[in-house]
């Protein structure tokens, strides 16, 4: 199962309602996948950013399915107002 949280909320309270998840940061793991910074992706290209968005959502919630193991996504500000992004969540 994947949680969230919003992108500035603490993410204490989850890890401790939910110790077993391991804490995904969407962004990071998005400059991670691509070494550019969001900042440098945004301005590069916003579609660019948006399908990179979902692409390390997918990524996050299908490994989740695979292993079986919980995972807490922290979201990007804009994150939920990605049709897709929502829809992945069940949102």
């Amino acid at each position: 199962m994947v949680y969230t949280i919003e992108y500035l909320q603490d993410a204490s309270e989850a890890t401790v309602q939910h110790p077993e998840a391991a804490l995904v940061d969407l962004y990071q793991y998005i400059e991670h996948k691509t070494g550019m910074s969001i900042d440098d992706i945004k301005a590069d290209s916003a579609e660019r950013f948006k399908v990179l968005e979902e692409e390390a959502l997918r990524d996050i919630v299908v490994m989740s399915e695979i292993t079986g193991r919980d995972k807490i996504v922290r979201l990007g500000p804009d994150t939920l107002s990605n049709p897709e992004c929502a829809r992945l969540l069940g949102a």
